[in-house]
């Protein structure tokens, strides 16, 4: 493969990162077209014998562009859907970019909610085992003869 298909492939790929910069709310068209021109970037790499520097410098730039973009990619697209449709190979990192993404504010805290979670749980089943030999020992009180004073009196 020449220089020229890779460069042509490395434009392909920046267009269709730039349009997902300029819009507000990505398609999962616009998606697929990003994929797609990584796709066809890496089939001419490995086909080139010698890549120069600039081509090796511009697409670890628009491969950190991507990566920057993941949390917006994976709100707009399943990717795990397209990989079992599609099947790109295990190289292929950015039909994986959910583990580039960075965790929602309230994922953070998840330890914390699991802590409490498990600490009332811990609380309830500790009074439900306190309280149901209570009821069960002292009957339902229907079918029982009504007293007016257990004391005997």
């Amino acid at each position: 493969m020449t220089s020229s298909e890779l460069e042509t492939a490395l434009n392909c790929y920046q267009e269709a990162l730039s349009n997902l910069k300029e819009s507000q709310s990505p398609q999962v068209k616009e998606v697929l077209e990003i994929f797609n021109a990584r796709d066809a970037v890496q089939a001419v790499w490995s086909q080139c014998n010698q890549v120069s520097a600039p081509d090796q410098q511009r697409l670890v730039e628009l491969d950190r562009e991507l990566k920057s973009k993941a949390g917006q990619i994976t709100k707009v697209i399943d990717l795990a859907e397209y990989r079992n449709s599609f099947q790109p190979p295990a190289a292929a990192w950015w039909w994986r970019l959910e583990t580039e993404a960075p965790p929602h504010l309230w994922d953070r805290w998840d330890w914390l909610w699991r802590g409490l979670t498990v600490g009332s749980w811990t609380v309830n089943l500790s009074l439900l085992v306190d309280i149901v030999p209570r009821f069960l020992s002292a009957g339902t009180g229907v079918a029982e003869p009504v007293h007016s004073n257990r004391l005997g009196y």
